[in-house]
């Protein structure tokens, strides 16, 4: 059981939930018929990826739980319940964001070949030049208001040297997580965006 407040959203679910199976994941792997009950909005229809990311069973069950609210009233049976260590709120478990970081520089130059070619390869192999990750926010909300200066500033500073890449949050994970998984800088206003430097190296 990995669900907890506000598991629902990017940043918790990614910084916080997911890594709460890196205690488990020997056990998932000895025992792939275990259900793994989680937040659903976040994960919908990316199973598979994490599941490989993680290296697990194909096998592997992730069982859909909306959220906090919709366990109210409602009988789960379990012949067995294991409840990994959570974290505070907003605070990343050091330890499970250590051993995904093993497994996202092995595996995710597996996962997400076709976006390295595509988004990384022109940057850092055919242009021979830094990547710096740009997040762009299209909600209101903790937007930047000057974003295009601050890009074009950026730009015009270190062309030489580097290539600016815009990431607006509605990308593939496959995506998401390449893209970061090579950048040399990642800048971007606060909220749930800067959680895709759980993919970044620690060189970044």
């Amino acid at each position: 059981l990995i669900v907890q407040m506000y598991g629902e959203n990017w940043f918790h679910f990614l910084a916080e939930s997911l890594p709460r199976l890196s205690y488990m994941l020997d056990f998932l792997r000895a025992n792939p018929q275990t259900v793994i009950l989680h937040n659903d909005r976040i994960l919908r229809g990316r199973e598979a990826f994490f599941t490989q990311l993680l290296g697990l069973d194909p096998k592997q069950k992730w069982n859909v739980l909306q959220s906090l609210n919709q366990a109210k009233g409602r009988t789960i049976f379990a012949e067995r319940l294991f409840v990994p260590t959570a974290s505070r709120c907003g605070t990343p478990p050091p330890k499970g964001i250590a051993v995904y970081q093993q497994l996202f520089k092995k595996n995710i130059p597996v996962l997400c070949k076709d976006e390295i070619k595509a988004v990384v390869h022109p940057v850092k192999v055919e242009q021979k030049k830094k990547l710096i990750v740009f997040q762009r926010r299209l909600k209101p909300r903790r937007m930047l208001l000057n974003h295009d200066q601050i890009k074009a500033a950026i730009q015009q500073e270190f062309s030489d040297s580097c290539t600016v890449v815009e990431f607006f949050g509605n990308e593939t994970i496959q995506h998401a997580a390449a893209l970061h998984h090579y950048a040399d800088i990642v800048i971007g206003p606060h909220g749930a965006g800067l959680a895709n430097i759980i993919w970044s190296q620690p060189t970044s």
